[in-house]
């Protein structure tokens, strides 16, 4: 009876240390929580742009806008480039479900247009 408690003791005492250092190594922020990336909220407080046209996705993984009206030509960059990039992936599956036709995209951004560059905030398929 007495190595039956000490047992229950040790094994009490054990999962209260696993839970101690499962805490320090792994704060609740990291798992609660994903936060949006910082580079899209400061682009959200500008003024920004609509753009429709065609999105080319590259072997490099490089994107390429195609504004419909002008037919002018800018690097696509998603805000979230250096954080989750779900707008990359968003873009590759779109990709894959593409027909004949190219689609048609509608993208919320800013054009910089030294760079010829279009950073992006969202995308929306038209068709």
């Amino acid at each position: 009876m007495k190595i039956l408690k000490i047992l229950i003791a040790g094994g009490l005492v054990a999962l209260l240390c696993c839970l101690v250092y499962d805490r320090i190594m792994h704060p609740p922020e990291e798992w609660q929580t994903a936060e949006r990336c910082q580079a899209c909220d400061v682009l959200e407080n500008e003024k920004l742009q609509v753009l429709q046209g065609t999105v080319d996705l590259r072997k490099d993984g490089k994107m390429t806008f195609q504004e419909d009206k002008t037919k002018k030509s800018y690097a696509l960059i998603p805000c979230d480039m250096n954080c989750e990039q779900t707008l990359v992936k968003w873009f590759e599956k779109m990709e894959q479900l593409e027909s004949e036709k190219p689609a048609l995209y509608s993208i919320e951004g800013k054009t910089d247009a030294k760079k010829q560059e279009f950073l992006m905030l969202e995308s929306v398929l038209l068709n």
